[in-house]
């Protein structure tokens, strides 16, 4: 009687774990899909940090400098050049008067060219500066597309993923009652692998970004996944008769009297 108590109990918390997981994943990936700028506000950092290292590399700054600071500067040392430019654009009239009036020779057709050079040369200048700007703001913005694009790829097959396991967790626990004790096997570890990979999200390690960015880690979460469909597999086909091992392993480790029996 106490068995069916407890199996009882533990299927009951197993459709809980699983409901509830569903919902949370389920309701993730769609949020990313309805409003998927949220999932950008929320990963600001991680995306600022991606941003960063992309338009290095593009620039071929290895040396330390981040985007933002490389953009602080150039910008900073542009400005200041070009206001520098822009007063002597407003200086120019009286600067080229004074070099005209100076020469020996009003009539001398020099004075008209002197003056055009330097006209020509500043506006070339001022051009240059600005479209070197917007290479800069057009180099991140299109890294910024390229990163928030990945994020939102990784971060569907993260929650779809979830979403399906604990959907087929509640499935699985629906149809096979009396397996209860041997689906907190595969339960442990969906709930610890989903755990572990969003605290890597929101905390963000150092390593996260290689995680989460490089082209083979977002379907190779299934490989970890993987070991759950596995043990599903073993509940339904083999009688848990490995997870039934495992569940006595780890009763015997902790000196419970109860036994679980493959069924």
């Amino acid at each position: 009687m106490k068995t069916d108590v407890a199996t009882m109990l533990s299927r009951r918390a197993l459709l809980a774990v699983a409901g509830l997981g569903f919902v949370l994943f389920a309701g993730l990936w769609l949020l990313s899909m309805a409003r998927p700028h949220l999932v950008e506000q929320a990963a600001r950092t991680l995306l600022v940090e991606e941003v960063e290292r992309r338009v290095g590399e593009r620039l071929d700054l290895l040396s330390g400098h981040t985007v933002v600071g490389l953009a602080r500067q150039t910008m900073a040392r542009h400005a200041g050049e070009a206001e520098q430019l822009q007063q002597l654009q407003r200086m120019l009239p009286a600067r080229v008067a004074g070099v005209v009036d100076a020469m020996s020779d009003p009539q001398c057709p020099c004075r008209a060219e002197l003056a055009q050079r330097m006209h020509d040369g500043i506006g070339a200048r001022l051009q240059q500066l600005a479209r070197l700007d917007e290479r800069l703001d057009g180099l991140v913005r299109g890294a910024y597309a390229h990163t928030a694009a990945r994020l939102h790829r990784e971060f569907r097959i993260f929650t779809g993923a979830n979403a399906l396991v604990f959907l087929l967790l509640g499935i699985v626990a629906l149809r096979k009652r009396a397996v209860a004790l041997q689906l907190w096997v595969p339960a442990v570890v969906l709930v610890a692998a989903a755990t572990a990979a969003a605290c890597l999200y929101l905390f963000n390690q150092d390593w996260v970004r290689t995680i989460v960015f490089d082209d083979y880690v977002g379907y190779g979460y299934f490989a970890w996944l993987a070991l759950l469909v596995a043990l599903f597999a073993d509940i339904l086909a083999n009688r848990a008769r490995v997870t039934t091992r495992i569940v006595n392993a780890v009763l015997d480790a902790i000196g419970s009297a109860v036994t679980a029996v493959p069924c």
